[in-house]
């Protein structure tokens, strides 16, 4: 076993451990941070790049599912989860990951990665223009969608999420804000719409890279076992301490923490290209 090998096992769980206080903190399922991690490490151990977006994408869809599920339990636990929200979104959530599971393997990894860039820049320039993000207005009632409208966007939400291999929570925290729901809320929310997108999207990255050319070794289709067993379980450890602070944090603070990340990834993802 190679020191380069052990180095980026290392990586993984200090990355999983990261991206585990991302998820329970501000609702990120993880694949913000992963996925930029893992298409430099996977480059690192050789693998091909014409392949090394979709193993970082699908890869980065077990985390999300790990890290969601764990976050949505201490989120609910909390009272953090909106249950008539979930049941409104989540389904149409499904329907657009399984359409993105179909049509991601025809995409370059070139196209995914300027897909990926501007999914952080819309979800960022969002958060932003929308008055009210940053702090909400005091006693405010929040707003629930109709069913048609919860439809519509949750079905987009589960398309673009799923394509790049993120969770709905990039844009859906910054919508559900917009409704006027406390950051504690729309981040718990946020999660459990993680859960279609990384449930439909990892199958479905396993079946799509089934006997593709330039696997890496103790790979299932586009999912890279070695990296997503360490990256899950230092995802484990951190999930718990982000939803405390979720709880116990001003709703302002949680706000810019999010905005914060959110810009630092930009920055990063760009520059990896």
């Amino acid at each position: 076993m190679s020191i380069e090998f052990l180095w980026v096992t290392l990586m993984y769980l200090v990355v999983g451990f990261v991206a585990g206080i991302a998820s329970g903190l501000i609702g990120f399922g993880g694949g913000f941070i992963v996925v930029p991690v893992l298409y430099w490490g996977l480059h690192l151990v050789g693998v091909s790049g014409e392949i090394t977006m979709h193993i970082a994408i699908g890869t980065s869809l077990v985390v999300m599912l790990a890290a969601a599920l764990n976050g949505t339990q201490k989120h609910h636990k909390r009272g953090g989860v909106c249950k008539d929200l979930c049941l409104r979104f989540i389904p149409f959530i499904a329907l657009g990951t399984l359409v993105a599971s179909l049509v991601t393997n025809y995409l370059t990894t070139h196209t995914l990665h300027y897909l990926f860039l501007a999914y952080i820049l819309l979800a960022l320039v969002h958060s932003l223009v929308r008055k009210g993000f940053s702090q909400l207005e005091e006693n405010a009632e929040p707003i629930f969608p109709s069913r048609w409208v919860s439809g519509i966007i949750g079905f987009f939400l589960g398309l673009f999420s799923a394509s790049i291999g993120v969770g709905g929570s990039v844009l859906s925290v910054p919508y559900l804000r917009q409704q006027k729901f406390p950051m504690k809320r729309a981040v718990g929310t946020a999660l459990s719409f993680t859960l279609p997108v990384s449930i439909v999207g990892t199958i479905g990255y396993m079946f799509a890279g089934h006997g593709a050319t330039g696997l890496p070794p103790y790979s299932f289709g586009f999912v890279y076992l070695p990296a997503a067993a360490g990256l899950i379980a230092g995802n484990v450890c951190g999930v718990p301490i982000g939803v405390k602070c979720a709880h116990n944090w001003k709703d302002r603070t949680i706000a810019r923490a999010y905005l914060s990340v959110l810009s630092i990834l930009l920055v990063v993802s760009a520059l990896q290209h």
